[in-house]
């Protein structure tokens, strides 16, 4: 599974490079802009081994209560705010 994400996240990542390549191959316009691009890795809280590895209903059950509480102890939303309104702080006053 994580090397199914590991391909995921590389050939992403490429197709963004090229991307940006192209776009920074085109022949300019009257007018030169700045393109800022924020990128942000957001960790849900879990792998979901837990529910991944469970066999029976019980376990599956168990496992999504397990992975839930994983995600509520991160504090995902509150943290994540915080973070991501720092991060834009940053990028205006650039």
């Amino acid at each position: 599974m994580i090397a199914e994400r590991a391909l995921i996240v590389s050939r992403l990542l490429t197709a963004v490079i090229l991307a940006l390549a192209l776009v920074r191959a085109l022949p300019a316009q009257a007018e030169d802009s700045v393109v800022r691009v924020m990128t942000q890795n957001v960790y849900q809280g879990t792998n979901f081994d837990e529910v991944v590895a469970a066999t029976t209903p019980a376990e599956f059950l168990a496992a999504v209560t397990t992975t839930y509480n994983n995600i509520m102890a991160t504090q995902p939303a509150r943290e994540r705010r915080r973070s991501q309104t720092k991060s834009l702080g940053r990028l205006r006053t650039l």
